[in-house]
Order: structure tokens, then C-alpha cells, then sequence
């Protein structure tokens, strides 16, 4: 075995076992960071960057809320849409709570897809921040995560 393919598969085994481990993964911290570099990027009108990282923090914001509620599982490694459809089974019997509302919007992050970190400068537009935003907002609201003032 050469020493990149001996070095990729040393990175996926310490993937494997971090993801076995019980120690959670810190998605609260990661939605907040996440949206907080969005806005950033926003700001100076650098909305690839920003787009795909505030679908990160939505992501993260579901995650954060799956995880809460089962703290012996791992939350699913998915992306939207995938992730939408599979949070609702988990909070299914728990209808009232706040990330379901927000799961069950039919346009809640519509659009948004992790391939968008391949795509070409100009793919994502301020309307698609900000519908995107608003929903991420939600999203961390849900979760009750809150944001720092800058």
C-alpha cells in the first residue's frame, strides 16, 4: 500500500471510531459558528460561500435537536433533503416540537443541497441566502440555539 492510500485509510478508520465513540458532536456550536460565517460572507456579497454555510447551520440546528432527544444514538450523518425526511420520523411522536413545525414547511430549505460546494461562482444568489437564511434562523430558534451580538 503507498503511503496516500495508507494515510486515507489511518483518516476513515479515526472517522470510524470517532463516530462509534459516545462523545457528541458538538452541532450546537457548529450551527451557531456556521451561521455567524454566513452573515460574514453575506456582507461582503460572497453568497456561494455563504448560501452553503448557512445550509450547514440549519443542518447542524436538526441535528443539534435529533441529538438532544437521544443522546445514546448519533445523529443522522445525512444532508438535506435526505436529513429533513429522516428528522421527521425521529420527532415524529413528539409533533409539537419546535424542529418538527419547522421540518414540516414544504419550502423549509428548499433549493439548498451540499453539491452546491462544487458549483460555479454566482450559483447562489442573495434571494437564495436570503430565503435560506430565514429558514436557518428558524431552524436555531427551534433548537433554541442562540446567537452571540456581534
Amino acid at each position: 500500500m503507498n503511503r496516500i492510500n495508507a494515510g486515507t485509510a489511518l483518516l476513515l478508520r479515526g472517522e470510524e471510531q470517532f463516530r462509534k465513540s459516545n462523545v457528541p458532536e458538538p452541532y450546537s456550536e457548529a450551527a451557531v459558528r456556521h451561521f455567524d460565517d454566513a452573515e460574514v460572507l453575506a456582507a461582503r456579497d460572497r453568497f456561494d460561500g455563504a448560501g452553503h454555510l448557512i445550509g450547514f447551520a440549519a443542518e447542524c440546528a436538526v441535528k443539534y435537536s435529533v441529538q438532544a432527544l437521544r443522546p445514546a444514538a448519533t445523529a443522522p450523518h445525512l444532508h438535506f433533503p435526505d436529513l429533513i425526511e429522516k428528522a421527521k420520523k425521529i420527532l415524529y411522536g413528539r409533533r409539537k416540537h419546535s424542529m418538527f413545525t419547522v421540518l414540516t414547511q414544504q419550502a423549509f430549505m428548499h433549493g439548498w443541497d451540499v453539491s452546491y460546494r462544487y458549483s460555479n461562482n454566482g450559483s447562489i444568489t442573495r434571494t437564495n441566502y436570503e430565503v435560506w437564511r430565514a429558514d436557518a434562523a428558524r431552524a436555531l430558534g427551534a433548537a433554541g440555539l442562540r446567537r452571540k451580538a456581534p
